[in-house]
């Protein structure tokens, strides 16, 4: 089943940041959906934790230069 959560996600300065942040995302096998807020930083992820961790995902975007942490997990 599908969890949706929350990483904050730091180093986003510019527009086209939240856009590699949500590709970065969108590469890791369980995570189903993101949506990407420049302005506040939050990042909503959904995944699938029979799939994959949430280790993944931060690691995703620490991989591409934009380090993040899980705020809440669902």
């Amino acid at each position: 089943m599908a969890r949706p959560g929350t990483f904050d996600v730091t180093n986003m300065d510019c527009a086209v940041c939240p856009i590699t942040v949500r590709q970065a995302l969108e590469k890791v096998t369980a995570v189903t959906s993101t949506k990407v807020d420049f302005a506040s930083k939050p990042t909503q992820v959904v995944f699938d934790p029979n799939k994959s961790s949430v280790d993944a995902s931060t690691n995703a975007t620490a991989d591409a230069g934009y380090p993040s942490h899980v705020k809440r997990v669902q």
